[in-house]
């Protein structure tokens, strides 16, 4: 996992791993333990981490769409901090649908010395 803070912003980290090497199932432990809201972009994903969670034992974890995620927003005091999953199709899908644009390319910073297990494939 990469540590990102910027100024002025609360920590986010990255967790930047090959497919199928455990990031979802570590958003789900996390998820389990602190009880913060996973969001993914689509429905699907959303089952497909519901199921896991329950093959886990990790039945009460919430987990939501964006689209349900800013519903439910305005209607209950929800928490104010959330686990993404998927985080590239979860940005082209906001670009896509809150500023009617195609994400062709994103850059992100980290500092150099949180560089030790990213893959710098040019």
């Amino acid at each position: 996992m990469k540590n990102i803070k910027m100024k002025g912003m609360a920590q986010m980290r990255f967790i930047n791993r090959p497919r199928g090497s455990g990031k979802t199932t570590m958003l789900i432990n996390s998820a389990y333990i602190t009880g913060y809201p996973i969001i993914v972009p689509t429905l699907a994903h959303k089952n497909f981490i519901i199921e896991k969670s329950k093959d886990m034992n990790c039945n009460n974890i919430e987990v939501y769409t964006i689209k349900e995620w800013k519903v439910i927003r305005k209607n209950k005091p929800v928490s104010d901090k959330v686990y993404v999953d998927d985080v590239e199709s979860l940005l082209r899908q906001v670009f896509n649908e809150h500023l009617h644009a195609e994400v062709v390319a994103a850059t992100l910073s980290l500092p150099m010395e949180q560089c030790d297990d990213i893959n710098f494939n040019v």
